[in-house]
């Protein structure tokens, strides 16, 4: 699947991936506005574009295991799939609406209707799906004992409760500089683009340019 995105440009898809960017869940994304009536529609692909580089081939030792860079990828790619019209002012209507645990459910309902897609994650008892959920909403401590203290770093990608630099806040960020027409201050791509795993493993680095 190809797709030609206005800010990060032209974005190459594995099929995996299409598969599930069809799915229905993903098709409903296309006719919500995320800040106002007119504004462009929810984007559900820059999520590839913004992690292809960030767990790079050469940190720990050159190896990274498909079920982790595949648990983040598609953590990134889910992560605001039950988002309503308006975003988060959402939240000041429907307080009690719990994002979280919604989107578990839709993750569950997802596998579900492609069976096909990422087999190596529904292994033990479906431990890369399983990862998959906590890594959108940061509970780290339900890997604590399971995930390699080498790969920890993974917690601080899509949602980063130690420091707050992600790639979710990363893809407004540039969205938002696109719609206005002014870029941050701060180059963000130089920023994460030249992060990388920690030597200790539970966090990532970011080093300077």
């Amino acid at each position: 699947m190809k797709i030609d995105d206005k800010v990060h440009g032209k974005i190459v898809m594995p099929k995996d991936i299409g598969s599930l960017i069809e799915n229905r869940f993903f098709g409903r994304l296309k006719g919500i506005r995320q800040l106002g009536l007119t504004e462009p529609a929810v984007k559900t692909t820059q999520v590839i574009e913004r992690n292809r580089n960030w767990i790079k081939d050469n940190q720990i030792d050159g190896k990274i295991s498909p079920l982790y860079r595949n648990a983040v990828l598609l953590a990134a790619l889910v992560y605001d799939i039950v988002h309503e019209p308006f975003s988060h002012t959402w939240e000041v209507v429907h307080p009690y609406f719990d994002y979280e645990a919604i989107s578990e459910k839709l993750i569950d309902k997802i596998f579900v209707e492609c069976p096909q897609i990422f087999v190596h994650l529904r292994e033990n008892n479906n431990r890369g799906i399983d990862l998959i959920k906590s890594l959108i909403t940061g509970r780290r401590k339900d890997f604590k004992r399971s995930l390699p203290n080498e790969y920890r770093f993974i917690f601080e990608i899509v949602s980063n409760k130690f420091c707050q630099i992600d790639v979710d806040k990363w893809d407004y960020l540039k969205g938002d500089g696109h719609v206005f027409g002014k870029a941050s201050l701060i180059d963000f791509d130089q920023v994460l683009l030249n992060s990388r795993a920690g030597e200790d493993g539970p966090h990532v680095e970011y080093l300077n340019s």
